[in-house]
């Protein structure tokens, strides 16, 4: 293998073997919204108050909505966003096989 191609190796490699060690120091607790475990999200930020209060960016991931897409909002809050924004990741409740049958395209 040339070296280009086993850099690459080693770079998925090592992605795939730790993918959350980036972003494993952001502040993130999954909560449940009016006691409903339908309606979850995870917050992410928030350690000392600004004084003109917070500024808010509300997170809907793609696909299905699962909560295992909770990195990508702990890499915006950490790597895109001032310290004056919280990030909220909404997560999809999950259907029942009947709802998927009525509800996804065919």
């Amino acid at each position: 293998m040339n070296g280009i191609g086993g850099c690459a190796v080693a770079l998925v490699a090592t992605f795939l073997a730790a993918p959350q060690d980036d972003v494993a120091n952001v502040p993130s607790e999954e909560r449940v919204v009016g006691g409903d475990p339908a309606m979850r999200t995870f917050p992410h930020g928030g350690e000392k108050a600004p004084k003109k209060g917070y500024r808010l960016l509300v997170v809907l991931p793609g696909g299905s909505g699962a909560a295992d897409f909770e990195p990508f909002g702990k890499r915006l809050w950490k790597n895109a966003l001032s310290e004056e924004y919280l990030v909220a990741q909404l997560v999809a409740p999950r259907w029942s096989d009947e709802q998927a049958r009525q509800n996804l395209p065919r």
